[in-house]
């Protein structure tokens, strides 16, 4: 008997255990008891709801303590966290005056202008540079045959107002002859009245070709047209003096000289003397003329100026020069 009641006691435990479980399934399957369904929400909600009111509350007074604590009032409050507006001075040291900017602008300026400048004047040395080397390569060489050089020839007319008075002008002041008598030029200040001598009308630039028949001793030159007019000087005789060039082409022999300095020169004797001029590049060759050219002396310098041709008689009577009329 004991036992039974024992047993009996435990399954009314296990019924008052497990009843609230089987009512709770039975609410969750049977939708016809709402009242019961919708406690736990309202209690859910509401314990929500406090939790939230409570955690506002507490944020509040944490919030509120800490601004108690850091900043006693509320302008103290704003002070803090607006910061304090710049003084005039510090705000007028941060903006730059116009005139600070004018004054970097003309800095700058100048220093464009400057290196404009030099840009400038580089380049124009670049330029002359690559001009001078263009001419170079450019240049035809000097001819080898007479035909190359008559592409270059030019004519060439004797100035009577350089002429000596013992010299006759004739065809058309292309010849000139050594006389006994003077002649009745003007007078002129280009007149050489020391020597006999007489120099081209023509200024010789480029690149020119002539030739010149001689009979007799004469002396074939290019000169300067500022050489000196004075009587018996070198300074005015042709290839004795650094303003003229000249071959003397005697009966047996060449010489060619510059600045008084004679240079013996060989080469086939011939009556007719080919002269070959490039200014610009500096040269001037003296060639023998016959069914062949031979080149008698050639000169590489640097001329200055325009050369004028020139003729020089010593005192033989009837020698003459003239200047072939090669076109």
């Amino acid at each position: 008997i004991p036992q039974q009641h024992e047993c009996k006691e435990e399954e009314g435990l296990l019924q008052q255990v497990c009843l609230p479980e089987r009512n709770s399934s039975l609410d969750q399957e049977d939708p016809g008891h709402p009242e019961i369904k919708e406690e736990p929400e309202e209690l859910y909600t509401s314990q929500e709801g406090e939790h939230l009111i409570l955690k506002e509350e507490t944020d509040t007074f944490m919030v509120t303590s800490t601004c108690e604590e850091s900043e006693p009032n509320s302008d103290q409050l704003l002070s803090h966290n607006c910061p304090e507006p710049e003084s005039r001075d510090e705000e007028e040291s941060n903006i730059r005056p116009l005139s600070y900017f004018e004054d970097v602008t003309a800095a700058v300026s100048e220093v464009r202008d400057k290196l404009q400048d030099i840009l400038r004047e580089e380049w124009t040395n670049i330029s002359l540079t690559v001009t001078e080397v263009d001419v170079l390569l450019s240049d035809p060489p000097e001819p080898k045959t007479r035909a190359g050089f008559l592409k270059y020839s030019c004519e060439i007319t004797l100035d009577p107002n350089t002429a000596h008075t013992q010299l006759l002008l004739s065809e058309g002041n292309r010849k000139a002859s050594y006389v006994k008598h003077q002649q009745s030029y003007s007078d002129h200040q280009d007149k050489f009245t020391g020597m006999f001598q007489v120099l081209s009308k023509e200024s010789l630039t480029g690149r020119c070709y002539w030739e010149v028949e001689r009979k007799g001793r004469v002396i074939i030159a290019v000169a300067y047209k500022n050489i000196s007019r004075a009587w018996w000087r070198n300074e005015c005789a042709f290839g004795r003096n650094d303003k003229s060039w000249a071959l003397d082409c005697s009966k047996n022999s060449y010489t060619f000289w510059y600045n008084n300095i004679q240079t013996p020169v060989s080469g086939p004797r011939s009556s007719r003397v080919g002269v070959y001029l490039d200014h610009r590049a500096g040269i001037l060759s003296f060639y023998s003329v016959t069914k062949t050219m031979t080149l008698l002396h050639r000169v590489q310098t640097t001329f200055t100026q325009p050369l004028y041709a020139g003729l020089w008689f010593y005192h033989n009577v009837g020698d003459t020069a003239g200047f072939i009329k090669l076109k």
